[in-house]
């Protein structure tokens, strides 16, 4: 934030700042701008002009938002992104986008259409993800599934399914077969990776796989393949295939199998995972076990070993994640993370540094420093994104 930082990643791609904006080179591109007149010319030629807290991302995995923005972003596909207050469009590959009070239209490759209406969100082709607040959108799928929505309703339709909802009556019938009957702030996700959540919710939904999810007051359980799920107040319990035990306590979240997150806040709960690793949380503290490992901590003297021998020593607001693909941020931090590159990370006054694989970090008046296995430097003042590698 108000930052004038400047990296040159090793495509050459340049990152001049103004004002709270926030670029990333390369590979997996995000960023985000507020009040900022940045400009980044991405590989594909692609611009990003971007106008009062437009956010825009190029290539690859396309991601950006904008709010009170009227930037245009040609993807390589040619959609088109005119954006009217608060709307967010996401062009190319996977999609994602949402609109706050927006009369935004874009239409896909699969000629599905996006007319949305206050705080509607609807995103088009390959992975799905929109949500939607006080909409009466309508989007129709290639599956055929129909997203009626009411009040803030949110549904995903196809592929990758993943949607929430607050205070809605909505009801999707998946090509599963699935059935996600939704009482007020209940969220299902059918089919494929599945993630939702529920608050204050007594919806039941039976998965493929025979899991049950039994939610009781704000409780969220995923199931199958990538698990994620959260829960406040809750006392759901949920038994995996893995045969991994929930049991939460006051607002925490536990994600069991494959890829695992979860976080906690004034939470107790212990959880063993094939790994053998221990979470023992205090006090917001967030750990993830296993494979792609992210967790972060508000307060918390939390203390994990993964299988890489990684010690995480969390002090007030720490955020560390350990192994495959590295993300974590910290804010009034001394936590100290070594990583099997070696990398250092000495955290001051919410810093956020990513160790190894795909790189991504941010910093707010930090003076952390790292040096990476491309030996590219990382000298972060006052609220500097960087992103290393790929």
């Amino acid at each position: 934030m108000l930052s004038n930082s400047r990296g040159d990643g090793e495509s050459g791609q340049q990152a001049e700042m103004r004002r709270v904006s926030c670029y990333v080179l390369g590979g997996l591109c995000v960023f985000s701008s507020m009040l900022s007149n940045s400009r980044g010319d991405a590989e594909s030629g692609q611009q990003a002009e971007m106008r009062r807290v437009s956010c825009y991302v190029l290539g690859g995995l396309c991601v950006f938002s904008s709010m009170l923005s009227n930037s245009r972003g040609d993807a390589e596909s040619g959609q088109q992104a005119e954006m009217r207050g608060v709307s967010f469009y996401v062009l190319g590959g996977l999609c994602v986008f949402l609109s706050m009070l927006s009369n935004s239209r874009g239409d896909g490759e699969s000629g599905q259409q996006a007319e949305m209406r206050r705080v509607s969100c609807y995103v088009l082709g390959g992975l799905c993800v929109f949500s939607s607040m006080l909409s009466n959108s309508r989007g129709d799928a290639e599956s055929g599934q129909q997203a009626e929505m009411r009040r803030v309703s949110c549904y995903v339709l196809g592929g990758l399914c993943v949607f929430s909802s607050m205070l809605s009556n909505s009801r999707g019938d998946a090509e599963s077969g699935q059935q996600a009957e939704m009482r007020r702030v209940s969220c299902y996700v059918l089919g494929g990776l599945c993630v939702f959540s529920s608050m204050l919710s007594n919806s039941r939904g039976d998965a493929e796989s025979g899991q049950q999810a039994e939610m009781r007051r704000v409780s969220c359980y995923v199931l199958g393949g990538l698990c994620v799920f959260s829960s406040m107040l809750s006392n759901s319990r949920g038994d995996g295939e893995s045969g991994q035990q929930a049991e939460m306590r006051r607002v925490s979240c536990y994600v069991l199998g494959g890829s695992c997150v979860f976080s906690s806040m004034l939470s107790n709960s212990r959880g063993d995972a094939e790994s053998g690793q221990q979470a023992e949380m205090r006090r917001v503290s967030c750990y993830v076990l296993g494979g792609l490992c992210v967790f972060s901590s508000m307060l918390s003297n939390s203390r994990g070993d993964g299988e890489s021998g990684q010690q995480a020593e969390m002090r007030g607001v720490s955020c560390y994640v350990l192994g495959g693909l590295c993300g974590f941020s910290s804010m009034l931090s001394n936590s100290r993370g070594d990583a099997e590159s070696g990398q250092q990370a000495k955290m001051r006054r919410v810093s956020c540094y990513v160790l190894g694989g795909l790189c991504v970090f941010s910093s707010m008046r930090p003076n952390s420093r790292g040096d990476g296995e491309s030996g590219q430097q990382a000298e972060m003042q006052s609220v500097s994104c960087y992103v290393l590698g790929g």
